[in-house]
């Protein structure tokens, strides 16, 4: 028996798909901050292997900046997770139908507001961190 896969379907790798669709759809400004969050995680990991490999002598360093990689990963999520739902909302709102029953709210914040926020969150953030040090 032989196999009916047609040439395309081999082809197709769902990790470029995936890309392709992710560069597709996401804006840039999400982008950069999907990098950043990137860019956290790669520090963390690396602040943890250094403390596993070599020591973790000034326990409180380790703490603050293991701490600060967390926290601003998480800060930036929520960033970004505020700023996807109001391109969302927007994307619905100029594609709104007519016949459509459910109609979209509108949102309760601005990405200024979403964005200052996060600023406001970050140097308070940072303060802790910098008292936690010593």
């Amino acid at each position: 028996m032989t196999s009916t896969k047609s040439p395309s379907a081999e082809n197709q790798n769902p990790i470029k798909e995936t890309i392709a669709k992710y560069k597709q759809e996401t804006s840039q400004d999400l982008m950069v901050l999907d990098a950043f969050m990137l860019l956290c995680v790669v520090v963390g990991v690396m602040q943890f292997v250094y403390a596993v490999i070599v020591g973790n002598y000034p326990y409180n360093s380790f703490l603050a900046g293991f701490g600060s990689s967390v926290a601003s990963f998480v800060l930036t999520a929520g960033l970004r997770t505020k700023l996807s739902e109001l391109k969302s909302f927007n994307n619905v709102k100029e594609s709104k139908d007519s016949s459509s029953i459910s109609s979209p709210t509108k949102p309760l914040f601005t990405a200024s507001s979403a964005f200052s926020e996060y600023i406001v969150c970050n140097i308070v953030l940072h303060f802790i961190i910098f008292n936690f040090i010593g």
